[in-house]
């Protein structure tokens, strides 16, 4: 069998470094490159704890509707983080105006789901024990 991993997790949003920007002040993220689009907008690379994640702007709209892309409603669901410190984290989120989904651990679990202020709904959990 092949040998596969995560080689990144790509996310489109309307303002890349503002969306870099809440991973780097949350999760401790580390911006590795910012760069200019073709189209002119920007893009950002961060490390993530070993994970490399891709912010750019979205193509031009004739390019993100269907029929061209018939996968445009095809995307991330959540991201999942794991920590051994999901207050802190769920703590900065909020100051960064994440809002909390769900809290929904079981005993000996803290599994949170928050909505990053550009919609995207990340998990964290800590495992105690």
């Amino acid at each position: 069998m092949a040998k596969v991993w995560l080689e990144h997790i790509h996310i489109v949003t309307l303002d890349p470094m503002r969306l870099a920007t809440f991973y780097e002040k949350v999760f401790g993220a580390r911006i590795t490159r910012t760069g200019t689009l073709p189209n002119g907008g920007v893009s950002v690379s961060l490390d993530l704890g070993g994970t490399r994640i891709a912010i750019m702007v979205p193509d031009t709209p004739d390019k993100r509707t269907p029929p061209d892309n018939p996968h445009k409603h095809f995307g991330l669901e959540h991201l999942g983080i794991r920590t051994d410190d999901a207050e802190l984290l769920i703590k900065r989120a909020i100051a960064e105006r994440a809002t909390i989904m769900q809290n929904v651990g079981p005993p000996g679990v803290k599994l949170v789901y928050l909505m990053t202020p550009e919609n995207i709904m990340i998990e964290i959990t800590e495992v105690k024990g």
